[in-house]
């Protein structure tokens, strides 16, 4: 009655846009990562539908037999067919605030800071990709009504997002758990 859940948080880039890791954009080797789930309620095979780590959560309770809350983020993957959705993504630290969305066609980047830090390497504000570039090397300008409806609805999403996030405060984090995140590289 278990269910196995093999995934990642993020994906790492090898110089495909000029940086090494992760936490540098919003390309698809930062996006796109592996979620494979063994369950009951999941037919066997290979889906492709675009989801977002975000619906695991519901995901989960759903092959628990407990309906998911409608205030949470994400949609049961149970629910296919969600290849219609436009998913929004977000990198946001000191150095970098990029906002993007991809629906059934594109996939847009915005970014706030075009001049990056540590490398100062020009990005541009707004990037179009269609989804047929999977390694999103040609970026094209907007064009067109469906592309100023794209980039309006990755500001209403961006804007949405400020209105509603949470106050940030200061936590002490013990020692171990503080060793441990510099360990994998999440602080320094």
């Amino acid at each position: 009655n278990a269910a196995v859940v093999f995934t990642s948080d993020h994906g790492e880039e090898f110089f495909e846009h000029g940086s090494v890791g992760h936490g540098h954009s919003l390309y698809r080797e930062q996006l796109h990562v592996p979620l494979v789930i063994k369950s009951a309620s999941i037919r066997p095979g290979k889906h492709g539908e675009r989801v977002q780590l975000t619906d695991l959560f519901p995901t989960l309770l759903e092959t628990a037999g407990i309906p998911p809350p409608d205030h949470i983020d994400g949609t049961s993957i149970l629910r296919l067919p969600l290849s219609a959705r436009t998913l929004f993504f977000e990198e946001k630290t000191p150095w970098l605030d990029l906002t993007a969305m991809m629906d059934e066609d594109k996939k847009c980047i915005y970014n706030k800071m075009p001049s990056r830090a540590p490398s100062r390497a020009y990005v541009p504000l707004l990037e179009v990709f269609p989804l047929t570039d999977k390694r999103e090397q040609t970026a094209f300008p907007p064009a067109g009504i469906r592309d100023a409806f794209r980039i309006q609805q990755m500001l209403t999403y961006r804007h949405t997002l400020a209105e509603t996030s949470l106050d940030k405060r200061q936590v002490d984090i013990p020692e171990n758990i503080d060793e441990m995140l510099k360990a994998l590289g999440y602080i320094k």
